[in-house]
């Protein structure tokens, strides 16, 4: 008898135990930033590419914000809910949910494609002020201050040549960011730099930064240039053949900018859409940077996932355990690729994978893919020696958790 209630009463324990795990892991509470964690979003916009990031110390980082158009050979995946309103309108909604603050510190543009920071049509609003037009990080930056904008080209936006008037045609998109810029620096005194390849002193934790001296970021690439690797040295790529053609075209794809994030053991790797083939008008950029950065235990794919990056080799030196599949639709979901993602053995998140594709990849997907639907973000725990990946659900109003991964140890 003695036996019988003991087991008994253990197993009631069991069952309140469990009870308080499933509400602690579904409870809004607990997807919230704390002091000591480093939050990565991504964010499905429907749109375009939008990570949004929490430092140990609270600052704020924002890398790219899209706006490409519809699409109708391939059409972009829709977005989850609240579908009547922008994609600018969907990313700020979701910075306000999980941000300590309400302002934004940092805000990166990788390159400059339609979708990685907006594209400006005949009916893009136009902002309250008259200044300019709302798509992608000017409409952001309209709802959301940002503190410091950092792109490729300021301050001439010149390379590789006037990006106002590429190929005598005028770049709207183009002008109406630099509108944006020149507005917000008179207004509201925000600061616009070029990324400094090498250095880990443009991007740093501003709230508190000797308490989190395990936590940097390192500029590893822009434009041409590339860290060595050690100390601020910045070596140059070499285009062969040259990235401008006979005809006066180029690809923006390689002059994206790139990151590597640290905290302790921890580090993540984000390089906008730089291509890892050399098949002009694409070039291994990959290779070099792999070599650079070693092995991280995050990553998002470069270029979505598309054909011409992602090669063997960059997954093979980095030996992530995550990654970000930022995909926006069908293309984005190449067989060399997947082949390479399976090689990897890594865990895939992606914010949307189509039932086509899910179809045609069929089993071998459901291996490699953890998640298909869903905004996701990774969490980094304090010092940084271990990381969950938290699942958001799509069908649901608000953020709730949906699925949670981990933990995984940082090597």
């Amino acid at each position: 008898m003695y036996n019988l209630k003991k087991t008994f009463t253990f197993i009631l324990m069991l069952g309140v135990l469990f009870v308080y795990s499933q509400e602690n892991i579904n409870s809004d509470t607990s997807l919230k930033w704390q002091e000591g964690y480093l939050d990565i979003h991504f964010i499905h916009n429907g749109r375009g590419n939008a990570s949004f990031m929490v430092f140990p110390d609270g600052t704020s980082l924002l890398y790219d914000a899209g706006d490409s158009k519809k699409g109708t050979k391939n059409p972009n995946y829709p977005p989850f809910s609240q579908k009547n309103i922008s994609a600018g309108e969907r990313v700020v909604n979701y910075i306000k949910h999980f941000s300590p603050t309400d302002t934004l510190d940092y805000a990166l543009i990788s390159h400059f494609h339609n979708d990685h920071y907006g594209t400006i049509k005949k009916n893009t609003i136009t902002s309250k002020n008259g200044a300019y037009k709302l798509s992608g990080i000017t409409e952001v930056g309209d709802m959301l201050p940002i503190r410091i904008l950092i792109d490729r080209a300021y301050p001439n936006y010149n390379y590789p040549y006037d990006l106002r008037t590429p190929k005598g045609k005028e770049n709207k998109t183009m002008i109406n960011y630099l509108k944006f810029i020149i507005h917000h620096q008179k207004e509201s005194g925000m600061i616009v730099e070029q990324l400094v390849p090498g250095t880990n002193k443009q991007i740093i934790p501003l709230n508190q930064p000797q308490k989190f001296k395990k936590f940097e970021v390192r500029n590893i690439k822009v434009n041409d240039l590339i860290w060595t690797g050690k100390n601020e040295g910045i070596g140059k790529y070499q285009f062969e053949p040259p990235l401008v053609n006979h005809k006066g075209y180029y690809n923006e794809n390689p002059l994206s900018l790139a990151l590597k994030i640290t905290y302790g053991k921890f580090d993540y790797y984000v390089g906008g859409d730089i291509p890892g083939v050399n098949k002009y008008p694409d070039y291994d950029i990959e290779t070099p940077v792999a070599n650079i950065i070693g092995s991280v235990d995050a990553l998002t794919l470069d270029h979505h996932g598309h054909k011409d990056a992602t090669n063997a080799y960059f997954l093979s030196r980095t030996k992530p355990q995550v990654i970000a599949h930022q995909s926006l639709h069908d293309p984005h979901f190449d067989e060399n690729v997947q082949r390479n993602l399976r090689k990897s053995k890594a865990h895939v998140f992606s914010p949307y994978v189509s039932d086509k594709i899910k179809k045609w990849y069929g089993r071998q997907m459901k291996k490699t893919y953890k998640s298909t639907r869903g905004h996701f973000f990774i969490r980094v725990y304090p010092n940084g020696d271990t990381f969950d990946v938290f699942v958001l659900d799509e069908k649901a109003d608000g953020y709730i958790l949906k699925q949670k991964f981990g933990p995984y140890k940082s090597r």
